[in-house]
């Protein structure tokens, strides 16, 4: 018992501070380019997942109309946008876009106040959140320091960093499967409720529960990705 609390212990201010602010850093990188990704223009299924972004946040939906064109137009003049995948249920009557949306869900907001770059800045945001679990699970085996700087090294250094930069859903994907990893591998901390709130808060996220969070993080990369639904096994077993 007292080597699990040791290692539930809270991460070393210095550390948590580092890390504070190299994610800072790097969620407001994106946010400093002139365009996102080269080339600059929207390549793969990147229009697919801008424009639902873009539907959703002026238009709440996910139709792809003349209006939705007309917006990607006016932030990406004189640039291609190929391969916009579409779809339809009514004869082309009503046109859909065919990409999963969840990305593009979550993006949103960002992309309200930022556009395009504020894609990449909540793309590099889930980059960060996977590099924090991960220092989180080595630290249990190593001292803080060295856990974040092999975390952020292993992540940094991987081809997660440049997908960052493509409007696509490979880093959501990446971050789906490390918080099931890390929900299924690393216990609960152990806290006392404090207030109202605090109660509420651990009446569904507890110890007993993070099986079933960690089950629902990697829905939504099986969601994207169908094939990834296999990574969720190890924590099942």
């Amino acid at each position: 018992r007292g080597a699990i609390a040791d290692k539930l212990r809270p991460v070393s201010r210095t550390v948590r501070l580092t890390f504070a602010g190299l994610a800072l850093f790097f969620v407001l990188f994106p946010l400093t380019l002139q365009k996102p990704g080269l080339p600059q223009d929207l390549k793969s299924d990147e229009p697919a997942y801008y424009l639902m972004a873009l539907s959703l946040v002026h238009d709440f939906d996910l139709r792809c109309e003349t209006k939705d064109i007309q917006r990607l137009t006016n932030e990406f003049p004189y640039n291609n946008a190929n391969n916009l995948i579409l779809m339809t249920d009514d004869d082309w009557q009503t046109v859909w876009f065919g990409k999963p949306y969840l990305v593009s869900l979550l993006a949103a907001p960002a992309v309200a106040i930022f556009g395009a770059d504020g894609f990449l800045a909540a793309n590099m945001a889930l980059l960060m959140l996977s590099i924090w679990m991960g220092a989180l699970y080595l630290r249990r085996f190593n001292p803080d320091g060295l856990a974040l700087l092999f975390s952020a090294g292993f992540f940094l250094l991987s081809n997660a960093f440049a997908y960052v930069f493509w409007i696509h859903t490979e880093v959501l994907c990446m971050a789906s499967v490390t918080t099931c990893l890390y929900l299924a591998f690393t216990p609960a901390a152990i806290e006392v409720p404090i207030g109202r709130w605090g109660r509420f808060v651990r009446s569904f996220w507890n110890a007993a529960s993070r099986p079933a969070w960690s089950g629902a993080a990697i829905i939504a990369g099986a969601y994207n990705k169908p094939i990834l639904a296999l990574l969720g096994l190890p924590a099942l077993y």
